[in-house]
């Protein structure tokens, strides 16, 4: 993620979406995925949500935010799932999306 000089002071918001996959109607929830701003360990990441929680408040030119994620797969079917992870910008102080 990166921001452009000049730009406004911007508020990041992350959620996700359960991942679905359709031929065997399973999914693997959205907390099942963690991600991380801080490093690429796993041991700073925290479980993603279906509701926005932040990455960084208050930001300004020039940034750049590197996130990492991990998916905790449980006993489900092999198979192709698919889910949404958003990534959100407003303007520092808008509520969050």
């Amino acid at each position: 993620i990166t921001i452009s000089p000049g730009s406004c002071r911007t508020d990041f918001y992350i959620k996700g979406s359960d991942l679905i996959n359709s031929s065997f109607e399973t999914n693997i929830t959205v907390g099942n995925v963690s991600w991380s701003n801080i490093s690429n360990t796993y041991s700073t990441s925290a479980n993603m949500t279906k509701t926005s929680v932040p990455i960084k408040l208050n930001s300004t030119d020039p940034l750049n935010i590197t996130t990492w994620y991990w998916l905790n797969v449980p006993p489900v079917f092999a198979g192709i799932y698919n889910g949404t992870i958003t990534i959100t910008g407003v303007q520092d102080g808008q509520p969050a999306p």
